[in-house]
């Protein structure tokens, strides 16, 4: 349904609007000035003092998270408290321009620096209101607009007291608001479900890796099953603890039998001199290339070629098998294909070369709950977690002949065709809601769509 009559806003982005609606600009609809939050380094965590809210406290539903929570002193805290329904707008940084709102909040809580807080006016309009529009595409297209006039994204008080927004009657306002809070909500909920179905399909993959890789394959192409009594005919006992029976005619190998593994050796070391702009030295492979199943080359560090020759043995190429030793990442493992360029590894990396099994099936071995249990059994350190080459070497796994690593192979790489064009299409979902939800949004909040 639509109003019976329009008039042009005035503003290209935001088009028609109801005949009888207004366009105000933020700094009118606010009971003070647009105010920038606390400059405070040090936080301290006390329940009884008022929350610190920072960018990084709110989860991607816009809702504060629980296990952030830090804390300011009153005397610190006191000339930014925040009243609910106060609507915060990030103004730098990579979350510039996003914004979220302060609504029941059961407590006192401040703000900090890299949000800047607006205090809608009631008499003039509802917090509601004013942060849906701020998800619309609407005001999308306004970020975009102040974006192309500076090189630097940054939304400072000065941007956002000029923003226009559509502003209808407080009754209508209200009216769409609860139509919007009930219409999101069911959509939030369908992308949810969507989102709880990814996760589903990423631990089907994780277990048909884990099936393959410690059962095989039986004579009709299935994932062989262990048996449910011991003992049972065709299974033995791998020597494994955590591990169990394995074919009877598998073996039980170490990575040191199959593999080389080779790192940065430290007098081979780089200091920040030793990079350089694309075109002039090789890729230098970090944990952030290493993804689940494949590699990004978006983002790269170079390193001069200097030092790349200085290591062959790091030299990455296709086929090579990557494992992270150290970091907050330690234990993810990435097989390489489609290597851009010349490409080298960081001290976080160790890479496994001169393999005498099927390269793949060991990349998947590495992926498997056998070997992430032993990861755990050795990681070391605490600010700084590591494991030495000398225990990754050592980790078990189990392994039957070359043809039969082939089969394996084959059949997770078909099964992960299957699971991923699943995921897919549930990503095409999750984005087509998404579009409809920005679209809905900015339909009703402009009053194309008449919902009172």
């Amino acid at each position: 349904m639509r109003y019976e009559k329009y008039k042009d806003s005035g503003i290209e982005w935001i088009g028609e609007i109801p005949e009888h609606w207004d366009v105000k600009r933020l700094a009118y609809v606010i009971s003070d000035k647009l105010q920038y939050g606390a400059n405070e380094v040090a936080i301290e965590e006390n329940i009884e003092h008022p929350r610190y809210i920072r960018i990084t406290d709110f989860g991607a539903d816009g809702k504060l998270k629980k296990d952030t929570f830090k804390s300011l002193p009153p005397e610190k805290a006191s000339d930014f408290i925040l009243n609910d329904g106060d609507v915060l707008f990030a103004r730098s940084g990579a979350t510039v321009g996003k914004t979220f709102q302060f609504k029941d909040y059961n407590g006192k809580a401040c703000f900090a620096g890299y949000l800047i807080k607006a205090s809608p006016n009631p008499r003039q309009i509802i917090s509601d209101f004013l942060y849906l529009f701020t998800k619309s595409g609407l005001y999308e297209n306004w970020k975009n607009s102040i974006f192309n006039q500076a090189t630097i994204q940054n939304i400072g008080a000065d941007k956002y007291a000029f923003l226009s927004l559509p502003k209808p009657s407080i009754i209508e306002q209200t009216a769409i608001a609860n139509y919007l809070d009930r219409k999101t909500a069911e959509i939030d909920e369908l992308i949810a479900d969507k989102k709880r179905l990814l996760e589903l399909y990423e631990e089907e993959k994780t277990a048909i890796i884990n099936q393959a890789v410690t059962c095989g394959i039986d004579e009709k192409g299935q994932l062989r099953q262990k048996p449910q009594c011991l003992p049972a005919s065709g299974w033995k006992d791998s020597g494994i603890e955590w591990l169990g029976e394995i074919p009877e005619h598998w073996e039980v190998k170490r990575i040191r039998h199959v593999a080389q593994i080779f790192g940065r050796i430290g007098y081979r070391g780089y200091k920040t001199t030793d990079l350089v702009p694309k075109g002039e030295g090789a890729i230098t492979i970090s944990p952030s290339n290493m993804k689940s199943y494949h590699m990004e080359f978006e983002n790269c560090t170079y390193l001069s070629w200097k030092k790349y020759e200085e290591s062959p043995e790091i030299m990455i190429h296709n086929d090579d098998i990557l494992f992270v030793k150290t970091g907050s990442t330690y234990g993810k493992v990435s097989f390489v294909k489609n290597l851009p360029e010349k490409a080298t590894i960081n001290p976080q990396i160790i890479v496994l070369k001169q393999i005498s099994c099927n390269n793949k099936f060991l990349w998947y071995v590495l992926k498997s709950t056998n070997i992430i249990y032993q990861v755990e059994r050795t990681v070391v350190g605490g600010t700084i977690p590591t494991i030495s080459q000398a225990k990754i070497n050592n980790y078990e796994f189990p392994i039957p002949s070359n043809e039969e690593q082939a089969v394996i192979v084959s059949f997770i790489d078909n099964e992960r065709n299957r699971v991923d064009k699943a995921i897919n299409k549930a990503k095409k979902l999750i984005d087509l809601l998404t579009e409809y939800r920005t679209a809905l949004i900015s339909e009703v909040v402009t009053g194309k769509v008449k919902v009172i």
